[in-house]
């Protein structure tokens, strides 16, 4: 896929790493918004420690971020006695800096932070008595909008971020960018069906076909994964989940056929879909 704008984010995350000076941020967003894709480009061709925690246990956390480590920087030690808890963790990322500027991201961070309740008090501590003259650069990065809000922006971890950006996703003139021989009319048709996340400018319903006349799916531009995804996403983003899912409510039934059909974000449909294809926070 390719990676658009984002100026204004990259150079947030870069004034921190050209500043020296230990680094504890935050980037959050809802899914598909293009988090990881601004880490990658960030991260790149700088010495870093790059995790993404997946839902499991600690010992499933810590066995994948021993294999990150060594991604890194070859540790026969570590590689011999992998990492047992997350204190290890975090000293071998102090141990790390101490021989040279390091950047950690650390993905999907409440993944790990549920698995492990004792972690943000961990990192709390760690930061606050091991961290402050490393040269070291941490990035919390996640998708769930609820748990960054109420458990990292004002848990533990607040008073000692040196920054927090929530990503949102792109607007009108950078959505057209993925489709640069369009005309303006199916730019804002597409800007209307992806809602400018970048990963649904990926499907191949939004590239193959033109809008009035194709099948539903197509038009909507959104494959059917996403359109059943809408209780997921209010569980996850929303700050109130119960006003969000009133929004996803089904759409009214209309009359069909071609004379009468309803027009949905500007297409007129013969079967309506059965979800908004996002969520729509009424709050």
């Amino acid at each position: 896929m390719v990676f658009v704008d984002r100026e204004e984010e990259l150079a947030w995350l870069e004034e921190g790493w050209a500043s020296g000076r230990p680094q504890l941020r935050i980037l959050y967003g809802r899914r598909r918004v293009g988090k990881s894709a601004l880490l990658d480009a960030f991260a790149a061709g700088k010495r870093r420690i790059i995790f993404q925690a997946v839902e499991g246990t600690t010992a499933d956390q810590l066995r994948d971020l021993t294999a990150a480590v060594l991604a890194c920087e070859e540790d026969s030690v570590l590689r011999a006695a992998p990492l047992v808890n997350w204190a290890q963790a975090l000293a071998t990322f102090a141990r790390m800096a101490d021989r040279g500027p390091l950047l950690v991201i650390l993905d999907e961070y409440q993944y790990a932070a549920e698995a492990d309740p004792s972690l943000a008090s961990q990192l709390q501590r760690w930061w606050s008595r091991d961290v402050s003259t490393l040269p070291l650069y941490v990035v919390l990065c996640g998708s769930y909008v609820r748990f960054f809000e109420r458990n990292v922006l004002t848990g533990l971890v607040y008073g000692r971020h040196t920054g927090a950006w929530q990503l949102r996703p792109l607007g009108y003139r950078q959505t057209a960018t993925f489709f640069p021989t369009w005309s303006r009319e199916d730019h804002i048709r597409a800007y209307a069906v992806t809602g400018g996340i970048p990963h649904y400018t990926s499907y191949s319903s939004i590239r193959a076909a033109r809008w009035p006349g194709t099948s539903p799916t197509t038009s909507c531009g959104v494959a059917p994964s996403s359109i059943k995804r809408p209780s997921f996403c209010c569980a996850r983003n929303s700050k109130s989940p119960a006003s969000t899912i009133l929004s996803c409510a089904p759409l009214p039934t209309a009359p069909r056929g071609p004379a009468r059909s309803p027009v949905v974000w500007g297409w007129p449909l013969t079967s309506p879909p059965t979800y908004a294809p996002w969520p729509l926070s009424t709050s």
